[in-house]
């Protein structure tokens, strides 16, 4: 499989829960969540190439608490090493308009092959 250029050898991902350790108010339910209760999901990935870059993605998708903001970031490690970080003030918009814009490279892909 290849990459941005790069043969990729290896990629391992594990999903797990997010718990909160304290209560947590959720405005959708109108309540306040135990701590304890799972907030969402935790996708942690790696990928290992041919070549010797590495690069791990830390995904969480979960209900915030009060006072944090949904953000993206990145971390470059190398010479120079960077951090860059997007706040999202409208997450699920953004999300739902980043799938509906992909709706023409969906129908236009070829079928799914199966090995």
């Amino acid at each position: 499989m290849h990459a941005f250029g790069f043969t990729i050898t290896n990629v391992v991902e594990r999903c797990e829960p997010v718990l909160s350790d304290q209560p947590v108010w959720c405005r959708i339910l109108n309540r306040l969540l135990d701590p304890g209760t799972s907030l969402g999901l935790r996708i942690v990935a790696s990928v290992e190439t041919a070549a010797g870059p590495t690069a791990s993605a830390h995904i969480e998708l979960r209900i915030l608490a009060e006072g944090e903001a949904e953000h993206l970031m990145w971390a470059v490690d190398g010479r120079p090493s960077s951090n860059i970080r997007v706040d999202r003030a409208d997450g699920v918009h953004t999300s739902a308009a980043c799938m509906v814009n992909r709706i023409p490279e969906v129908i236009a892909a070829p079928p799914l092959r199966r090995v």
